[in-house]
């Protein structure tokens, strides 16, 4: 049984279609690298698969079970990273992760420190996040991931704007999290390189 599965997948956006009956299955400890010039639907993709938005065809399975019909219960295994970092500017890089842990429903004040850590934020913790760079305040959202208890993350060019130890954070964690059972599908236009470790790769085409 796939963990994931996009079953003829179609998204048509005003007369052009980006993609039809489009297929592929995820397993855990997979990771899916997803490409394409701007335009070709990378975002669109990661939408229907997180179930935000509808695809004009086709199915998104989670377990062999359609997400519509399982939304609450996928949702609590889905972590999404957008394009949008997703975080206040007026509150600090600690402030932004403990808002969040609260929406989830999660008791991790303890573990917020060492997520900040980890992350190399652990100097400008309480500075909000304004102040911050463009590759601090993406380190901040790519912080959650040090917490979140999601199986399933999906991560729209997670990599944008952080440096390279910044990436090399990142990838640790990729590789933690692959270990640990679970997978991940992710855009963006940086070659991906994991030892060891088969990379499924879609390119989607304008």
């Amino acid at each position: 049984m796939h963990v994931l599965t996009a079953h003829e997948i179609t998204c048509i956006r005003g007369e052009r279609a980006l993609f039809t009956d489009l297929n592929l299955t995820i397993d855990a400890g997979e990771i899916l690298h997803i490409q394409g010039s701007n335009g070709s639907g990378k975002t669109s993709l990661l939408r229907i698969l997180c179930g935000t938005t509808q695809p004009d065809n086709g199915t998104v399975l989670w377990q062999s079970e359609d997400i519509r019909t399982c939304r609450s219960t996928y949702y609590e295994h889905l972590a999404y990273i957008g394009h949008s970092n997703g975080i206040k500017l007026e509150l600090s890089p600690a402030e932004n992760l403990s808002c969040l842990a609260a929406i989830k429903g999660f008791s991790v004040s303890s573990q917020i420190g060492e997520a900040l850590t980890q992350s190399g934020l652990s100097l400008v913790r309480d500075v909000p996040c304004i102040h911050l760079s463009a590759g601090q305040r993406r380190r901040v959202a790519m912080a959650w991931l040090f917490i979140t208890r999601a199986s399933i993350w999906i991560l729209d060019e997670p990599l944008t704007a952080i440096d390279q130890d910044g990436i090399d954070i990142a990838r640790s964690r990729f590789s933690r999290h692959l270990d640990d059972g679970g997978l991940i599908v992710l855009t963006g236009h940086q070659h991906l390189q994991f030892e060891g470790r088969n990379i499924k790769s879609l390119h989607l085409s304008t």
